[in-house]
């Protein structure tokens, strides 16, 4: 079987990773492309390495009309046996070119969960909301990747009868305890075994709500005086002015350390006591499951399907609440070897919930159920 999976774009982020993750298990089974609306962006060539050839058709807004009609004929060349696309400019314009190009079968991707006007650009709402019209006759299925998200999509007008959830799974093999990468991590942080670190990885976005996690660090510092904190993600980095004033604005130089992006996140979880999301939205938090996989627990925001991820084995607190984020901390921070138990009882849970192997055993399940069934629709036409 033949699958073209388009994105909007390869720059760092969690469905780039994800797909970039998904596809070594899924090219093992069937013939896999990948087609990005826009650039090669960050996995590209990690991409290409596991095997799987990538297309990038540069796309803009002023090109687009342009970009369709190619990627239309690019498709009608190619024959694959089903298009899947990977976030909303992709599920609209891939989905439309799919289906313009006779695809047998065509699968979306929703990878958030709420699409408020103060986090999200306002191009990216209005052609969530084109897709939810059309989410009734272009795709065949609508993966989400959170309960959340699909509840929430329900209710903005995506077909229910066409939406399933297949939560992102990790390589639990890649993210494990790994007491060297532990030692090299801190020592790299200037922080001792005794040290308190504290982390949360993520772009830097409102929907990540950085000066959250900012405000939380400065009341923790008056209860723990030496934690290290250390974030990581596109735009987390000495460069970007806005995070530098938050950090001044708290008085935080000193106890904050900026990684910027990172592809070796393996190495710097471990290092970690406790990983934090702040997040205002989620669809699957992909690094607070990496970090629990690592054998750290986690203190998150009830953002999307985060509450589900962690379970009993970390903290969720309210949205956008500070003061609960840090007690919270606090209490994880003081529980000494009960902590070492929690990352321990995290760990298990991502290896028996969320394993990269379950959900690739999903999505293969649903390209050869979906595209038999259209096959034997278009058979009975």
């Amino acid at each position: 079987m033949r699958i073209a999976h388009i994105i909007t774009g390869l720059e760092v982020g969690g469905a780039e990773s994800f797909l970039s993750r998904l596809l070594v298990p899924l090219s093992a089974r069937h013939s896999c492309e990948v087609i990005s609306l826009t650039t090669r962006g960050h996995f590209a060539s990690r991409i290409e390495a596991s095997g799987t050839p990538v297309r990038a058709l540069g796309m803009t807004a002023a090109s687009a009309p342009v970009k369709l009609i190619e990627l239309v004929r690019y498709l009608r060349k190619s024959r694959p046996d089903a298009v899947h696309t990977w976030m909303y400019h992709a599920d609209l314009l891939g989905g439309v070119a799919a289906r313009l190009a006779g695809v047998p079968a065509v699968f979306w991707n929703v990878r958030l969960t709420k699409l408020a006007a103060e986090h999200n650009k306002r191009s990216t709402i209005q052609v969530a909301r084109a897709s939810a019209l059309l989410s009734k006759v272009v795709p065949d299925k609508i993966v989400c990747c959170a309960t959340a998200a699909r509840d929430s999509h329900v209710k903005m007008g995506y077909d229910a009868r066409k939406m399933l959830v297949i939560p992102n799974g990790i390589d639990t093999e890649r993210f494990r305890p790994d007491s060297n990468a532990r030692r090299v991590c801190r020592a790299t942080i200037g922080a001792t075994d005794q040290t308190p670190v504290v982390g949360m990885v993520g772009r830097f976005n409102p929907q990540k709500n950085y000066r959250g996690f900012l405000e939380m660090a400065a009341a923790l510092l008056k209860r723990h005086p030496e934690t290290i904190f250390v974030l990581a993600g596109p735009g987390v980095e000495e460069s970007n002015p806005t995070i530098r004033e938050w950090i001044a604005e708290f008085d935080l130089a000193s106890r904050i350390r900026l990684l910027g992006v990172r592809s070796d996140l393996e190495l710097v979880l471990p290092g970690l006591d406790v990983f934090v999301s702040s997040s205002h939205d989620e669809g699957f938090p992909n690094a607070v499951a990496e970090a629990m996989a690592c054998g750290v627990p986690a203190v998150v925001t009830d953002a999307g399907d985060s509450a589900h991820v962690v379970g009993a084995t970390g903290i969720c607190v309210p949205v956008n609440d500070p003061d609960k984020l840090c007690s919270a901390l606090d209490n994880l921070l003081g529980e000494g070897d009960e902590l070492t138990a929690r990352g321990a009882s995290a760990r298990l849970r991502i290896i028996r919930e969320f394993s990269l192997a379950t959900a690739a055993s999903s999505y293969i399940s649903l390209y050869e159920s979906g595209c038999h069934d259209d096959v034997a629709h278009q058979a009975n036409a």
